[in-house]
């Protein structure tokens, strides 16, 4: 390491805690992405109980949405510091430039804050009630069966598809778990857990989410890196931006299915905007298969986040 580098990284480390682990969130979990993505699954999802349940918008389902956002905040920073300890050896490797593998912050810093957003997810399950807070003790077992990569972790790795829908699942368990904090405000109770139309809602939702994390795991063959697995490492860039392309459709499908069928306000104006959203990903694939170049392809997921804030703008009105 250069000497101006070296300079660089003491003054780093000379930080306070807060300052490093603000860094740290700006580069792995970034507050000013994942909060407004949170905010509107949530509305999203909130939008969907008033239409499923004729839920008024009053000054709990507010509240409520707050709390929600809050619990979906602190549980996707607790998988984030899981993939952090279970990934350790090959970030070192793989990406050697982060904070965490430089040792600016470290594991034990990011357990602590992973059991303080244990707390808050069930310090704020609690006004909601036990179904709640069984409910969010549900999804974190199911995180740590992931952190354990279901005691299989060898076998599942080799299966990059199967790798990621089953850990893609805890997003379905998670937005139930969002579906089921508005049906209790609601006065539905665990019956919400029970409604085909709420499995349909949670569903695509999941595969919006699902969608961005094929974006996000795409690269043209120059931009593959070793130690890092892609759909188009195992797919190819052509079928993997297609999968792409599928999974996010499917999941707009299903949305507007459910739309149609509850006879839904402003359905135009929903349609208009998951067709905008639609558009934008079908134009961002073609440019990227007509141009492959490895920078296109790791700006995927930005307009694909697009698409899907699009789509979930749409459900939340």
């Amino acid at each position: 390491m250069h000497g101006a580098a070296m300079d660089r990284e003491s003054l780093i480390k000379r930080e306070s805690l807060i300052s490093r682990f603000w860094a740290y969130l700006r580069e792995r979990y970034d507050p000013l992405q994942f909060v407004p993505f949170h905010l509107l699954t949530v509305a999203a999802v909130g939008g969907l109980v008033r239409l499923r349940f004729d839920a008024p918008a009053d000054a709990a389902h507010v509240l409520s949405h707050g709390a929600l956002t809050l619990i979906l905040l602190a549980f996707y920073f607790i998988l984030r510091v899981f993939d952090e300890h279970k990934d350790r050896e090959d970030d070192v490797r793989a990406h050697p430039d982060r904070l965490l593998s430089r040792g600016v912050v470290e594991h034990r810093h990011l357990r602590g804050a992973a059991w303080g957003a244990v707390a808050v997810m069930i310090g704020l399950a609690l006004p909601f009630g036990l179904a709640m807070v069984a409910g969010a003790v549900a999804v974190l077992a199911y995180a740590l069966l992931m952190l354990r990569e279901f005691f299989v972790a060898a076998w599942l790795r080799q299966r990059v598809v199967l790798y990621g829908l089953t850990h893609n699942a805890v997003v379905f368990l998670s937005v139930h778990l969002v579906f089921l904090g508005f049906g209790l405000v609601a006065g539905e109770g665990l019956a919400t857990l029970r409604d085909p139309f709420v499995h349909a809602g949670a569903l695509a939702i999941n595969l919006l989410v699902f969608s961005l994390e094929v974006a996000r795991k795409i690269r043209t063959p120059d931009g593959e890196r070793e130690g890092v697995e892609t759909y188009s490492r195992v797919l190819g860039l052509r079928k993997a931006a297609l999968v792409l392309l599928a999974v996010q459709s499917a999941g707009a499908a299903v949305l507007l299915c459910l739309f149609l069928t509850s006879e839904a306000h402003l359905i135009w104006a929903r349609a208009g905007l998951m067709g905008i959203g639609w558009v934008l990903t079908v134009a961002t694939i073609r440019a990227l298969l007509r141009r492959p170049t490895a920078t296109a392809a790791e700006r995927l997921v930005q307009p694909a986040g697009l698409s899907v804030a699009l789509y979930l703008i749409g459900t939340a009105i």
